[in-house]
């Protein structure tokens, strides 16, 4: 068994697009892994009110992201000239900051009603930095994959190190200095600030012409790629509205300890695994390009990228699955005990998402946007009937996570087979 166990192993390494998830991984593992290793120090420092409020800011911009460049950020990796990249390029950072300037202008609009409502002074002084936040990210997507496109994978890696170095130190220093108001969020703009400084020099270190394109070009390619903000843009907002729907929801009738709960466990479970999906997705939407132009087997390459997900994943989900209750007390504190239940309620959810999602990317590459939306509408749905059912009729906390994550596996089964059917046929005339 062992003997099988290196071979599948020496399988992995010799494969090209195995190699390419490795070199964004490695870097990325040490970039990521970073904030939850220094999270029993910072869960001493700060009160566990405040994680709750950074988990809910935390929810907030991950459904802003998806605006900040309205998903242009796909197109950068589609075009065969090196000239239409850099225009696209130009366009997804006017974009981010355009789609920024009218945030703040609707949180200025909205603020004071907003914070009647929520009544939560912390939070309520964090939505100004809602834009900041949506621009930094827009702009870190938008340099990352024109990297991707360049195939620097290692200055991919060294942005991401950055990002979670800086973040650790800062959060950890002003913890220390006594900001155990507002370091987590400092510490959190600092790092996404310094990212992105790097990532926009590694690309100009990789290609000195990255910013020098011609602005006729940019009309015809934001319509040639005009699915994206119409579709992809909505695709993702629902399908990061519909993951985040559990902070919002169980914020309204359970408290912010119960959507901290949420979001910690998310970002426990999710981060490592995250970025092992996140590694594969990128050089799996790369690869699918390559093999769309060449006409090579793409069913054959999706149910191998799947298969391996599953070998990568079963052992660590299955861990939490039996032990994360204890886990959760003796690597945090007991005050996150609850974190470890609801972390067992969500595993399965989390584990065949984790499977799906790099292939999620072929409802872009394959024209499937329309059906894309279709599914994220139905799930946003189910979702808010299952949440709805909870609170009504149940009044559990588990129990309403328990009916999200069965309804969320229901769907992210359906998703597995209509990907699999998609790619055996694929449309050869879309974008490619």
């Amino acid at each position: 068994m062992v003997q099988r166990f290196r071979e599948k192993l020496n399988n992995l390494r010799k494969d090209p697009f195995w190699r390419n998830v490795g070199s964004l991984f490695s870097g990325t593992a040490i970039g990521q892994a970073l904030p939850i290793l220094i999270f029993p120090l910072l869960t001493r420092i700060y009160p566990k009110v405040i994680f709750d409020v950074y988990f809910i800011y935390s929810s907030i911009i991950l459904v802003t992201k998806i605006i900040s460049n309205l998903q242009y950020h796909y197109a950068l990796l589609l075009p065969k000239k090196d000239t239409h990249a850099r225009a696209l390029l130009a366009f997804n950072t006017a974009i981010s900051l355009g789609v920024s300037a009218l945030l703040m202008l609707i949180i200025i609009g909205i603020h004071p009603a907003v914070s009647k409502l929520i009544d939560n002074p912390n939070l309520a002084n964090w939505l100004y930095y809602i834009p900041l936040s949506t621009f930094l990210l827009g702009l870190f997507e938008t340099f990352m994959f024109y990297l991707n496109r360049l195939k620097k994978y290692r200055y991919i890696t060294y942005g991401r190190v950055s990002k979670g170095i800086v973040l650790v130190v800062t959060q950890s220093l002003f913890g220390f200095l006594g900001f155990t108001a507002d370091g987590l969020l400092y510490g959190l703009l600092l790092a996404q600030g310094i990212s992105v400084v790097l990532l926009i020099f590694y690309a100009f270190r990789s290609d000195p012409a990255c910013f020098v394109f011609a602005r006729s070009d940019i009309g015809g390619l934001a319509r040639r790629y005009k699915d994206m903000p119409l579709y992809d843009t909505l695709i993702s907002f629902l399908n990061n509205l519909s993951s985040q729907l559990p902070v919002f929801m169980l914020t309204r009738f359970f408290g912010a300890g119960a959507s901290g709960d949420f979001g910690m466990s998310n970002k426990i479970v999710n981060t490592p695994t995250g970025m092992v999906a996140n590694s594969v997705g990128q050089v799996f939407y790369r690869e699918t390009s390559d093999i769309m132009h060449s006409g090579r087997d793409l069913k054959a390459f999706v149910k191998r990228m799947y298969r391996n997900m599953f070998r990568i994943g079963i052992v660590p989900f299955s861990i939490l699955l039996i032990a994360a209750p204890w886990l959760f007390d003796w690597i945090l504190s007991d005050d996150y005990m609850s974190t470890g239940f609801m972390t067992q309620v969500l595993v399965p959810f989390f584990f065949i998402s984790f499977m799906n999602n790099p292939a999620t990317s072929l409802l872009t590459m394959l024209n499937k946007q329309k059906a894309g939306t279709l599914y994220q509408l139905a799930l946003l749905g189910g979702r808010l009937l299952a949440l709805g059912a909870g609170v009504l009729w149940f009044d559990h906390v588990l129990i309403t996570v328990g009916l999200f994550s069965l309804v969320s596996i229901g769907f992210n089964i359906f998703l597995y087979f209509y990907l699999l059917r998609i790619a055996a046929n694929p449309n050869t005339n879309y974008h490619i």
